[in-house]
């Protein structure tokens, strides 16, 4: 038992209750207080893969975000937590938390990353490599850092050239890739010809490469002439479009 001073004593215990007690209702506030920047993280969280899960459906999906500070001290809202948020294909990003009543507004940042079977190299690659299957690995990867068109089909790939060299485990993307060439030089080709209803077809030799598309130089094998046929699929040119 000790004095207070105030000339009559207070047991040992009840100090420690009080202390206790304090210390309790201490915690239940601050735990209280850091719940609800988590539940807004959370919301953040849930409509942001709403948003670019549609974009990416087949897509493995992460998202975090960093919660708002507790030392913010928001009110709880009264209405439904709107969002708002642009979105884009950096793997940084930011959103707008609103709510209207009490009115008050933050913003929550973090990444976002979208994982998806990419067709790699297999090895080192030179400039001119005619792709096989032995070349391509497909590799789980995120795509939002991958800045160029990416391939998610080795089968795409089989036949292409690659314009430049390429060390192993490096994402195939369409841009070092050299043109895909339906008709190379020499070639034998069919020369295709409308005339109203009727469709002509001639044999002949492919003078130029092309791509599909591409007016080239195709030479007629029966008659010796040269004439201008447009690429339009592997094998075969069309004096008409």
């Amino acid at each position: 038992m000790v004095s207070n001073g105030l000339n009559y004593p207070v047991n040992h215990p009840t100090i420690t209750l009080i202390v206790t007690f304090i210390a309790i209702f201490t915690l239940a506030v601050k735990a209280h207080a850091s719940a609800y920047p988590a539940k807004i993280k959370q919301q953040a969280e849930d409509y942001l893969y709403s948003v670019y899960s549609v974009e990416q459906p087949l897509a493995r999906t992460n998202i975090q975000l960093r919660p708002p500070s507790p030392q913010l001290k928001l009110a709880r809202c009264k209405q439904p937590i709107s969002f708002k948020h642009a979105p884009s294909r950096a793997s940084r990003v930011s959103i707008a938390a609103q709510c209207s009543q009490p009115k008050w507004q933050v913003f929550l940042t973090g990444t976002v990353e979208q994982w998806l079977p990419v067709v790699h190299t297999t090895r080192p690659l030179n400039k001119g490599t005619i792709l096989g299957a032995k070349d391509l690995a497909l590799i789980e990867t995120d795509v939002r850092k991958v800045n160029r068109t990416y391939f998610t089909d080795r089968a795409e790939l089989y036949g292409r050239q690659l314009k430049r060299t390429l060390n192993s485990k490096k994402v195939i993307t369409a841009q070092t890739l050299a043109k895909h060439l339906l008709v190379r030089k020499g070639d034998q080709v069919v020369i295709e010809a409308k005339n109203g209803s009727m469709l002509v077809r001639m044999n002949g030799t492919a003078l130029e490469d092309g791509e599909q598309g591409k007016q080239i130089n195709v030479r007629n094998t029966r008659s010796g002439r040269t004439v201008r046929a447009y690429v339009s699929r592997v094998g075969v040119v069309s004096v008409t479009r």
